[in-house]
């Protein structure tokens, strides 16, 4: 079993992941039919980079030189906090999203419905935000919930003091997103590759 660096065992099951039983896939695979390269990457401040792809696609990024080292700011930005890791971790989040805050210049965290937050059907009934999770509902992160929306995020974690480095992260297996933009927080220096 798997230890933290004061021998308490970990158990994986905090971490940020969807309630229910793992079936296998049936559906064909999902493949990459191009590859699309940024137009732009810039600075939003305070560790956090903008990524613009110049048009909407569905698909992953793929960070070719890894990411580089996490930097912890004084706040967490809307959306990027995590509150389910243990204190020996640390953290990289990247939001995925089609168009930016007029105001802000921050992705625009759109609610994602049928999420937990109502059934979709014609007897639509609403539910509080994040209180979906305690009635047994379909589950999500209340990091979401405090970010604003259910957001298209992705969030890259590794223990301190750890073998291996965030250099080694490339790009999420499990999941697709629909975007444009990507915001990769929090970093002294900008993803390159």
């Amino acid at each position: 079993m798997r230890k933290l660096d004061n021998g308490t065992p970990f158990f994986p099951e905090h971490k940020i992941a969807p309630i229910g039983k793992l079936v296998p896939h049936e559906a064909p695979p999902v493949m990459p039919m191009a590859k699309i390269y940024p137009d732009e990457v810039y600075s939003l401040g305070d560790g956090r980079w903008m990524i613009d792809f110049g048009v909407g696609f569905s698909g992953v990024v793929r960070f070719e030189n890894g990411l580089p080292e996490p930097i912890i700011p004084d706040k967490y930005p809307r959306g990027h906090s995590v509150s389910t890791l243990y204190p020996n971790e640390s953290f990289i989040t990247v939001i995925h999203g089609e168009r930016l805050e007029l105001s802000t210049g921050d992705i625009n965290l759109p609610l994602v419905a049928g999420m937990g937050l109502h059934d979709g059907g014609p007897n639509h009934k609403s539910h509080p935000a994040g209180n979906a999770e305690a009635k047994g509902g379909v589950c999500y992160p209340k990091d979401h919930i405090e970010g604003g929306s259910l957001m298209q995020r992705d969030v890259y974690i590794l223990q301190k003091n750890r073998e291996g480095s965030f250099s080694e992260a490339r790009q999420s297996h499990f999941t697709t997103h629909a975007f444009r933009f990507a915001e990769v927080c929090c970093t002294a220096t900008p993803p390159e590759g």
